[in-house]
């Protein structure tokens, strides 16, 4: 698209409207391609064309159509939920441009574009800024400071020129000629009180009573964004002193305290992810929501729709094209729980894929959690973190990695990955219980110290040969209860090893389990009532059998070990 911009009052600079933002790249902003200038002999004028990104409708059609928007936003469906993420766009748009110390000095709903739709009549996001004629950069710039009205001793008001902008949309300051980016901020909230309530065709006289009577009568609640009027009265100050100072506090929280959102799109899931308030809930209709996403919000719950039987009706999934870079969940938040959700994405063995639901820290809440594909399926991370009724299937590389300390896992089923459940050298006190392992190479590799692992079976898959029941290199202090190796589990020959302990583990307590054979290193450990099923070989130190059985005991230069009268094994070699 080629376009000499600049629809602002008072004069355009085109030469400017480029070299201002030709190094800026946001999806919320208008991409510049290129500037150039030729003399015109028919004219006799010099002519400018700058190359443009070519976009949809402006925001000014989208308000003054009176057509029901509802059917012409592409992939969403709440009308309400639309505008939120058109304001988000606008703030991040903004926030990224002040970043760069550029000013707009024109912000207006004509100067804000729908992306191009591919085909039809749509309102398609993202929003776009663009008409960069009258922008600033303020790099430099002489701050001067003048009297009355237009003094407020702000260190960010710069010597600028004066009425620059739409009348309608210019914050005070401006006729003055000391403004900064607060100008911009104050022009955003005349155009937020457009987006969210509908001022047609009264927007002008609108915009002169908020300047004299009390806003708090003018402006309406919103059903979505729960603290839309104090921030557009905050931003609509005419006294900058007493305006928002920076985009930085520009924010639109969605939801009000205990209050339930209803999504239904993979774009409304966003929004509201990105703007939501604490102690909301999001509840997903049934259907399939495309990631990847984030929540940083604390004290949220996300839940999904299930079928009479409990089943998950919701799955978040990744699209393809973005199969080999994000994580497809990520919660970077406390306190908030995720339930009754499946997360899919592709099988993967590249090192590069990211996990389908990663959880790096915080403190939450997963319950009812169906998770397939990828390199690893969850990281469970943070601390006094609580996971119930968790299936894992079809990950490449491993299907659950415990991290933090005080985590607790209830009701786990892994199903054909490479390994089962790893927990790093790091964790510490993690409760792992009722927990079944089919069709895996590894079962459960315990690192770190203090964890209880209570009711583990490891049973038969057509598709995999185990490698190795459980091991630990360098865990201590833990406790190891009714662990059971399904005999007819296909073996890796007899290189398969039931429980493995190495030389720097210490005062591990293994009890009423079947998972032999045994190899038992490292100081302090103790074996109660367990059947090893074929060998039980000893090295190390300082450790106790009472009440085990096998066929063969092997000790290798093992010392001050107790093996109590009530073991019997059919065979014993001791070097």
């Amino acid at each position: 698209m080629e376009s000499s911009c600049g629809s602002g009052e008072g004069a355009v600079e085109p030469k400017l409207e480029f070299t201002n933002v030709e190094e800026c790249f946001h999806k919320n902003l208008v991409k510049l391609y290129r500037f150039r200038q030729f003399f015109e002999p028919q004219t006799l004028k010099m002519q400018t064309i700058i190359e443009m990104e070519l976009c949809g409708p402006t925001l000014t059609v989208f308000l003054n159509d009176s057509a029901d928007k509802s059917r012409k936003i592409q992939g969403f469906k709440n009308l309400h939920l639309f505008q939120v993420q058109i304001g988000q766009g606008m703030i991040e748009g903004m926030r990224y441009l002040h970043n760069q110390n550029v000013l707009h000095r024109d912000l207006k709903p004509g100067n804000i574009f729908f992306t191009r739709p591919n085909d039809g009549d749509f309102y398609e996001l993202p929003i776009k800024i663009g008409d960069f004629g009258l922008s600033k950069h303020l790099i430099g710039r002489e701050v001067k400071n003048l009297p009355g009205d237009c003094d407020d001793n702000n260190k960010d008001q710069f010597d600028l020129t004066l009425e620059r902008g739409t009348l309608a949309y210019r914050a005070p300051e401006v006729d003055c000629g000391v403004y900064g980016k607060q100008a911009d901020i104050y022009s955003l909230g005349l155009t937020f009180w457009e987006i969210f309530q509908d001022l047609t065709p009264n927007r002008n006289e609108m915009f002169a009573k908020l300047q004299d009577t009390d806003p708090s009568h003018l402006i309406r609640e919103h059903p979505i964004i729960s603290n839309l009027k104090p921030l557009i009265i905050s931003m609509t100050q005419l006294n900058p002193a007493n305006r928002l100072k920076s985009m930085s506090d520009v924010t639109l929280i969605s939801g009000r305290e205990e209050s339930t959102i209803h999504v239904t799109t993979s774009d409304e899931f966003t929004t509201i992810l990105a703007t939501c308030c604490q102690e909301v809930t999001i509840f997903l209709t049934a259907g399939e929501y495309l990631g990847p996403f984030l929540l940083s919000q604390e004290r949220v719950i996300i839940q999904g729709e299930t079928d009479e039987n409990f089943n998950n009706l919701v799955i978040i999934r990744m699209p393809p094209e973005l199969e080999s870079f994000s994580d497809l969940f990520t919660l970077q938040a406390d306190y908030c729980e995720l339930k009754n959700l499946s997360f899919q994405r592709a099988r993967s063995t590249y090192d590069k894929t990211g996990f389908v639901l990663s959880i790096p820290d915080g403190t939450c809440t997963l319950e009812n959690i169906t998770i397939s594909g990828g390199t690893t399926g969850l990281r469970f991370g943070g601390i006094c973190s609580t996971a119930t009724n968790i299936t894992v299937t079809d990950c490449a590389q491993c299907a659950i990695i415990v991290a933090g300390w005080h985590q607790t896992l209830e009701n786990i089923v892994v199903t054909n990955t490479a390994s089962g459940i790893s927990f790093n050298d790091t964790v510490k006190h993690v409760k792992l219980s009722d927990v079944q392992l089919k069709g895996v190479q590894i079962g459960v590799e315990v690192w770190g110290e203090g964890h209880e692992i209570r009711n583990v079976t490891l049973e038969n898959c057509e598709e995999s040969i185990s490698k190795m029941g459980m091991y630990t290199l360098s865990g201590k202090h833990c406790i190891i209860d009714n662990f059971t190796i399904c005999p007819e589990l296909k073996r890796n020959g007899s290189d398969f090893q039931g429980l493995l302990f190495g030389s720097r583990s210490d005062s591990i307590v293994v009890s009423n389990s079947r998972c032999g054979p045994i190899e038992l290193d490292g100081v302090g450990h103790t074996l109660i009532n367990v059947d090893v099923q074929e060998f039980l070989q000893i090295t190390g130190s300082s450790h106790r059998l009472d009440n085990c059985k096998g066929k063969v005991l092997r000790t290798f230069e093992c010392y001050y070990t107790t093996v109590e009268d009530n073991c019997n094994f059919d065979h014993e070699e001791h070097k």
